[in-house]
């Protein structure tokens, strides 16, 4: 009998680390849909094709965006004049605009956040990397072009704005948002359909002989008995 192929395909695996990536699902402190989970997850599916540098970078990512994990977070008014949070609120101030402010959220820790988001592009973009070229290697000539595509689409509207988010925050004068990204929602937005984009590709192609573990696809004793195969019944 032919080996039973894995539950999980890499490649099924690897979507759901992104997934998990991707979203944000907090609660008061802690986030349900934690990130060094997903790389984890994305190093597995790399480690099963044999595809060593998305694997070392995505564990690398994973360790990264542990600080990510436990972000807790209060509401706010801000002065919209001077840009400063009203400590004791007056009937006047009772009318400002109420913001989202993360604590405990420093430079150096948003720095560390952008260096997850860094090397998190380096996996994926080796990723697609490797994917593509075992497509081109089985002859897919089809799976190849869109891997080469979405190997230049994600990082460039995922990982490269995220970046741009973090240093803006950084740098500038506004504080960096991790999940909303402040004014620049539309950007992040844009990462998450490129995203959403690379996870469907995967789960179709999940299925295809170069998209899994060289362990799991094993000629059917069957054929070797037909004339001409490797044995003769």
């Amino acid at each position: 009998m032919p080996q039973r192929p894995p539950s999980v395909r890499p490649l099924a695996g690897i979507a759901a680390g992104l997934v998990l990536v991707t979203l944000d699902f907090r609660t008061r402190a802690l986030d349900l849909l934690p990130d060094p989970l997903g790389w984890a997850l994305l190093a597995v599916g790399a480690a099963e094709l044999s595809l060593v540098v998305p694997a070392r970078a995505a564990v690398a990512a994973a360790v990264a965006s542990l600080g990510d994990v436990v972000l807790p977070y209060r509401w706010v008014r801000i002065d919209p004049l001077t840009g400063e949070v009203v400590d004791r609120p007056s009937e006047v101030s009772l009318d400002y605009p109420e913001h989202l402010r993360w604590d405990g959220l420093s430079d150096q820790r948003a720095l560390v956040l952008a260096a997850a988001v860094l090397l998190g592009g380096v996996a994926v973009w080796s990723l697609l990397d490797g994917l593509a070229r075992r497509a081109d290697r089985a002859g897919a000539a089809a799976a190849r072009r869109r891997w080469r595509v979405l190997q230049v689409v994600v990082p460039a509207v995922w990982a490269l704005p995220h970046l741009v988010i973090v240093l803006v925050g950084v740098l500038g004068s506004a504080r960096y948002d991790p999940v909303w990204d402040g004014q620049l929602e539309l950007l992040s937005l844009a990462g998450v359909v490129a995203v959403a984009w690379l996870v469907v590709t995967l789960v179709r192609e999940r299925d295809a002989s170069w998209a899994l573990r060289p362990d799991t696809v094993r000629p059917s004793p069957w054929r070797q008995r037909r004339p001409g195969g490797a044995v003769s019944g």
